[in-house]
Protein backbone atom coordinates (compact mmCIF):
# COMPACT_ATOMS: atom_id res chain seq x y z
CA UNK A 1 0.00 0.00 0.00
CA UNK A 2 2.92 2.11 -0.53
CA UNK A 3 3.16 5.04 2.40
CA UNK A 4 0.00 4.06 4.09
CA UNK A 5 1.05 0.27 4.35
CA UNK A 6 1.77 1.20 7.90
CA UNK A 7 -1.11 3.32 9.37
CA UNK A 8 -3.81 0.52 7.27
CA UNK A 9 -1.78 -2.59 7.90
CA UNK A 10 -1.63 -5.66 5.94
CA UNK A 11 -3.81 -7.51 8.15
CA UNK A 12 -6.12 -8.97 6.32
CA UNK A 13 -9.85 -9.32 7.00
CA UNK A 14 -9.52 -6.84 10.14
CA UNK A 15 -12.36 -4.65 10.36
CA UNK A 16 -9.97 -1.79 11.63
CA UNK A 17 -8.43 -0.07 9.13
CA UNK A 18 -7.15 -3.24 6.58
CA UNK A 19 -7.36 -4.16 3.22
CA UNK A 20 -7.03 -7.23 1.38
CA UNK A 21 -5.37 -6.90 -2.24
CA UNK A 22 -6.74 -9.57 -4.92
CA UNK A 23 -5.49 -9.36 -8.15
CA UNK A 24 -7.13 -5.89 -9.61
CA UNK A 25 -8.95 -5.32 -6.82
CA UNK A 26 -8.33 -4.15 -3.27
CA UNK A 27 -11.19 -4.37 -0.27
CA UNK A 28 -10.88 -1.78 2.21
CA UNK A 29 -12.35 -2.98 5.18
CA UNK A 30 -13.21 0.53 7.44
CA UNK A 31 -13.41 0.66 11.27
CA UNK A 32 -17.54 1.23 10.80
CA UNK A 33 -17.32 -2.29 9.18
CA UNK A 34 -18.66 -0.93 5.50
CA UNK A 35 -16.78 -2.91 2.89
CA UNK A 36 -16.00 -1.35 -0.48
CA UNK A 37 -14.31 -2.79 -3.22
CA UNK A 38 -12.46 -0.66 -5.63
CA UNK A 39 -11.91 -1.96 -9.54
CA UNK A 40 -8.10 -1.15 -10.24
CA UNK A 41 -8.88 -2.06 -13.57
CA UNK A 42 -11.73 -0.71 -14.21
CA UNK A 43 -10.64 2.69 -12.87
CA UNK A 44 -7.55 2.81 -14.78
CA UNK A 45 -9.47 2.27 -17.86
CA UNK A 46 -11.74 4.81 -17.22
CA UNK A 47 -8.98 7.13 -16.48
CA UNK A 48 -6.95 6.06 -19.89
CA UNK A 49 -10.06 6.70 -21.68
CA UNK A 50 -10.88 9.97 -20.77
CA UNK A 51 -7.31 11.04 -21.27
CA UNK A 52 -7.28 9.56 -24.79
CA UNK A 53 -10.64 11.22 -25.31
CA UNK A 54 -9.27 15.33 -23.60
CA UNK A 55 -6.43 14.78 -25.96
CA UNK A 56 -8.15 14.37 -28.76
CA UNK A 57 -10.62 17.27 -28.09
CA UNK A 58 -7.30 19.35 -27.83
CA UNK A 59 -6.24 17.94 -30.81
CA UNK A 60 -9.11 19.29 -32.40
CA UNK A 61 -9.43 22.57 -31.16
CA UNK A 62 -6.17 23.63 -31.37
CA UNK A 63 -7.04 26.19 -34.34
CA UNK A 64 -9.68 27.55 -31.77
CA UNK A 65 -7.04 29.03 -29.82
CA UNK A 66 -4.59 30.48 -31.94
CA UNK A 67 -4.24 34.40 -31.69
CA UNK A 68 -7.16 36.38 -33.80
CA UNK A 69 -5.52 38.08 -36.52
CA UNK A 70 -6.26 42.29 -36.00
CA UNK A 71 -6.28 43.16 -39.58
CA UNK A 72 -8.74 45.46 -39.64
CA UNK A 73 -9.35 46.09 -43.49
CA UNK A 74 -10.20 42.28 -43.57
CA UNK A 75 -12.57 42.10 -40.81
CA UNK A 76 -15.34 44.29 -39.06
CA UNK A 77 -14.63 45.08 -35.66
CA UNK A 78 -17.58 43.15 -34.25
CA UNK A 79 -16.18 39.91 -35.92
CA UNK A 80 -13.14 40.56 -34.06
CA UNK A 81 -14.33 41.19 -30.82
CA UNK A 82 -16.77 37.76 -31.62
CA UNK A 83 -13.01 36.16 -32.70
CA UNK A 84 -11.05 37.41 -29.57
CA UNK A 85 -13.96 36.16 -27.21
CA UNK A 86 -14.28 32.55 -28.82
CA UNK A 87 -10.28 32.90 -28.69
CA UNK A 88 -10.29 33.29 -25.18
CA UNK A 89 -13.13 30.55 -23.80
CA UNK A 90 -11.11 28.35 -26.03
CA UNK A 91 -7.63 28.95 -23.94
CA UNK A 92 -9.83 28.35 -20.94
CA UNK A 93 -11.41 24.89 -21.65
CA UNK A 94 -7.69 24.37 -23.01
CA UNK A 95 -6.38 24.98 -19.72
CA UNK A 96 -9.16 23.15 -17.82
CA UNK A 97 -8.42 20.51 -19.89
CA UNK A 98 -4.71 20.04 -18.98
CA UNK A 99 -5.58 20.48 -15.22
CA UNK A 100 -8.42 17.53 -15.63
CA UNK A 101 -5.31 15.75 -17.46
CA UNK A 102 -2.73 16.30 -14.50
CA UNK A 103 -5.56 14.47 -11.92
CA UNK A 104 -5.86 11.92 -14.36
CA UNK A 105 -1.83 11.08 -14.31
CA UNK A 106 -2.08 11.62 -10.20
CA UNK A 107 -4.63 9.14 -10.11
CA UNK A 108 -2.66 6.86 -12.37
CA UNK A 109 0.13 7.55 -10.28
CA UNK A 110 -1.24 6.13 -6.97
CA UNK A 111 -3.12 3.49 -8.62
CA UNK A 112 0.58 2.12 -9.71
CA UNK A 113 1.86 3.33 -6.27
CA UNK A 114 -1.05 1.88 -4.44
CA UNK A 115 -2.75 4.41 -2.75
CA UNK A 116 -5.55 4.80 -4.79
CA UNK A 117 -9.07 4.51 -2.78
CA UNK A 118 -7.22 6.59 0.00
CA UNK A 119 -7.02 10.11 1.40
CA UNK A 120 -4.22 11.96 0.36
CA UNK A 121 -4.36 14.30 3.40
CA UNK A 122 -5.74 11.67 6.13
CA UNK A 123 -5.12 8.61 4.62
CA UNK A 124 -8.99 7.47 5.20
CA UNK A 125 -10.24 5.58 3.05
CA UNK A 126 -12.33 7.20 0.38
CA UNK A 127 -15.83 6.09 -0.46
CA UNK A 128 -16.81 4.03 -3.64
CA UNK A 129 -19.38 6.64 -4.65
CA UNK A 130 -17.10 9.37 -4.40
CA UNK A 131 -14.52 7.37 -6.79
CA UNK A 132 -17.54 6.47 -9.16
CA UNK A 133 -18.42 9.95 -9.39
CA UNK A 134 -15.10 11.37 -10.12
CA UNK A 135 -12.21 8.11 -9.92
CA UNK A 136 -9.48 11.67 -10.14
CA UNK A 137 -10.44 13.08 -6.86
CA UNK A 138 -7.31 12.66 -4.08
CA UNK A 139 -9.38 13.37 -0.98
CA UNK A 140 -12.08 11.91 1.03
CA UNK A 141 -15.05 13.73 1.24
CA UNK A 142 -14.80 15.03 4.55
CA UNK A 143 -10.91 16.65 3.84
CA UNK A 144 -12.77 17.83 0.60
CA UNK A 145 -15.34 19.51 2.93
CA UNK A 146 -12.48 20.76 5.50
CA UNK A 147 -10.90 22.69 1.95
CA UNK A 148 -13.83 23.57 0.63
CA UNK A 149 -13.57 21.43 -2.66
Amino acid sequence: MGGLAGFYGRAAGTMLGGYVEAGSKIRICQAMGNDMDIDLDSARVALAARRQELLRLAASTAEARRPVELDQSRVGRLSRMDALQSQAMSVETDRRRKVELQQIAAALSRIEDGDYGYCVNCGEAIGSKRLALNPTTPVCIDCAQLSGR
